[in-house]
Parts: structure tokens; C-alpha cells; sequence
């Protein structure tokens, strides 16, 4: 199945891609938090994150699905 190979590669890549964008939005979170405590920027980074982490679930679930098959 080179096919299904193909795609749980991309899917690798792309939870890879979204981890890379978490790991920076929570550094600048961090930051953020360090300098002004709780202000709207850092909620808007902890609702990016969460949204990222839910992309990354979504993703693992097809991965899932793909290995299944």
C-alpha cells in the first residue's frame, strides 16, 4: 500500500508543521504572560493553541483511521 504510505507521511508532517506553530505561539505566550500578566493577547494565543491542538487531534484521529484500513 505505497499510497497509504504516502498519506501517514503527510499526516506525520503536518501534526509536525502544527507542533512547530504550538511550540512558537505558547514561547510567545510566555512572553506575553512574563511582560503584561493576563491581557486579551494571551488569551487570543491560549484560544490559538487550543485550536492547534485540536487540529493535531483531528489529524491523529484520520492517521488512525488510515492505519485501520
Amino acid at each position: 500500500r505505497a499510497v497509504g504510505g504516502g498519506v501517514m507521511n503527510a499526516l506525520e508532517k503536518i501534526v509536525e508543521e502544527i507542533e512547530s506553530m504550538k511550540n512558537d505561539a505558547y514561547e510567545t505566550l510566555k512572553e506575553e504572560k512574563k511582560r503584561h500578566g493576563a491581557s486579551k493577547t494571551a488569551e487570543e494565543l491560549e484560544s490559538y493553541i487550543y485550536g492547534l491542538t485540536c487540529a493535531v487531534d483531528i489529524v491523529e484521529k484520520y492517521a488512525d483511521k488510515e492505519n485501520a484500513e
